[in-house]
């Protein structure tokens, strides 16, 4: 069961928690769920994390193919992406949704015409993008807040 659980992993592009890991298994190999599978798969795992491998890894309660693997990469490649963003936004700058760049807090232009967010101008491409009170202010939208139907 450890190579089967080993083959999945290697060929896995993001991180696999136990429920997909299950399934995949089940679709690669023919396997039907049961409680022997169940408990195979826990034993595999287990021994498998007690084991020092460059081939196995684990994150919280997720599993990759190693360090060189392309799920541990594209994790922490997510990981960095996302500490570069926290960086930005702390600064007070929002992220265009148009072109992608990242425009100080001086690009604003105002509230919107319903007061349930922000109106900036891309310092790049220069496009009108919005924020909404909803999501703090902090994620560019395309358009402005849309009333629900209760108002």
């Amino acid at each position: 069961m450890k190579d089967r659980v080993l083959y999945v992993l290697a060929n896995a592009t993001v991180l696999m928690g136990l429920p997909t890991l299950k399934k995949h298994l089940m679709e690669e190999f023919a396997l039907q769920e049961s409680k022997v599978f169940n408990t195979n798969v826990k034993k595999a795992l287990a021994e498998l994390s007690a084991s020092p491998r460059d081939d196995f890894g684990k994150i919280g309660g997720s599993y990759h193919a190693g360090m060189s693997s392309v799920a541990y990469k594209a994790k922490e490649k997510a990981d960095a992406e996302l500490e570069d963003a926290q960086k930005y936004i702390d600064q007070g700058c929002i992220k265009c949704c148009f072109c992608g760049e990242w425009c100080p807090g001086d690009c604003e232009l105002g509230e919107d015409s319903i007061a349930r967010g922000s109106k900036y101008r891309c310092v790049s491409c220069n496009k009108i993008f919005w924020s909404w009170i909803s999501d703090g202010y902090t994620v560019a939208h395309e358009v402005e807040y849309k009333k629900s139907f209760n108002y």
